[in-house]
């Protein structure tokens, strides 16, 4: 328990930069009070300071006081809602307000709020899928419930988020190996068209419904002073395909090299995780890599790994361990479980061409997780 805590309140405030407020006071730096009363006999600070606040700035004063005139502290309308909530609660990045569906007479108007947070005010681990829990996201809504018409059914969600793959067909400047060309392509593409997953490239730049286009990679590969032509780009694999966004999605951009372009698994039903009893199977569906990879013809070889042991999975019955069959013309897998075994998998693809070419599917975060359990045990009578 803290007593006789205080505010501390610096003096001649503009003369100091506002990130002095930010870091805060170390420790023991507080040591006296001016116009203190007689009987303070000590001013002592054991700890850090938190919570620092630059004095308010007289362009940030009006633009405060503006917003308050607009709205009133009512939700009449969606600019409101979003000025609203954007005060309420600091650190969301961006907003939108999808649209409603009409009322009848026996619904009320309904309004969904897509909120997607900063870093600061995220719940996620996920640096490139920043999103809220259900209780925070509840309390948002719940508070503006109560300066919006009783009549409105009003809901605050996470945005969705919706991969895309992006591969590239450039030729690098001379001296300069692909593999170094494929670094800094990257690290260009993903400061452009994921900044919001590392707060020193954001700018606030609006991603909510915003797809992701050939010419918004080419206008990047462009600035490059290591690509000397750009040959072609694909999203998604074909470089025809250009994918759309409703208004409530957010483009991840996976940079994938050009020769993985299109491969892709899951287990038979589209999921990448699946549940099992010892003694069944599953199907793996495979997806090889599109023309536009740039191999020459078919692979010579496909195989599944195990990723924790880094050994390739037997294509024959063993008593110990996992096997799986390989239907090239199915391109599927199917991977036998024994009776006994228990516990969690997670298995990769390889697929080998000619020349030398082997491609693993974990190189671009490509795997399945397989969780296996033990046949419950019949009970004694």
């Amino acid at each position: 328990m803290v007593t006789n805590a205080a505010l501390a309140r610096l003096v001649s405030p503009h003369q100091v930069q506002a990130s002095h407020f930010e870091t805060g006071l170390p420790a023991g730096r507080i040591v006296q009070a001016l116009s203190a009363p007689d009987t303070l006999q000590s001013v002592t600070q054991p700890w850090r300071s938190q919570g620092g606040r630059a004095a308010e700035t007289q362009a940030a004063f009006e633009a405060r006081v503006a917003r308050r005139l607009r709205h009133r502290e009512r939700g009449l309308n969606n600019v409101d809602l979003m000025m609203l909530l954007q005060e309420q609660h600091e650190g969301i990045r961006e907003l939108a307000v999808l649209p409603a569906a009409p009322a009848t007479t026996t619904r009320a108007l309904c309004q969904t709020l897509v909120v997607m947070p900063g870093p600061a005010l995220s719940d996620s681990d996920d640096a490139c899928r920043p999103a809220l829990s259900s209780q925070h996201l509840a309390a948002m809504a719940q508070g503006l419930k109560a300066i919006t018409s009783p009549w409105l059914s009003l809901t605050c969600v996470n945005p969705e988020y919706v991969p895309v793959s992006v591969s590239w067909d450039v030729e690098y400047v001379t001296g300069l190996s692909p593999a170094m060309g494929y670094v800094r392509a990257k690290a260009a593409l993903d400061a452009a068209l994921m900044a919001w997953s590392r707060p020193s490239d954001d700018h606030g730049q609006p991603v909510l419904g915003r797809a992701v286009t050939h010419s918004a990679v080419r206008d990047v590969l462009h600035r490059l002073p290591e690509v000397a032509t750009i040959k072609d780009v694909y999203l998604n694999g074909p470089s025809s395909n250009e994918p759309t966004l409703t208004p409530g999605q957010v483009a991840v951009v996976t940079c994938i090299p050009r020769e993985y372009t299109g491969l892709t698994l899951t287990w038979l039903g589209g999921s990448r995780d699946i549940e099992l009893t010892a003694g069944q199977h599953a199907t793996v569906q495979i997806t090889l890599p599109t023309t536009a990879a740039g191999h020459d013809g078919p692979p010579a070889e496909v195989y599944l790994v195990n990723l924790e042991t880094g050994q390739r999975l037997p294509t024959a019955t063993t008593a110990n361990g996992l096997w799986s069959e390989y239907d090239p013309d199915k391109l599927t897998f199917t991977v036998h479980t024994p009776a006994g075994l228990c516990g969690i998998f997670r298995l990769g693809v390889v697929v080998v061409y000619p020349r030398g070419i082997t491609l693993q599917s974990t190189s671009i975060g490509e795997s399945l997780t397989l969780y296996l359990r033990q046949y419950p045990a019949a009970s004694a009578s």
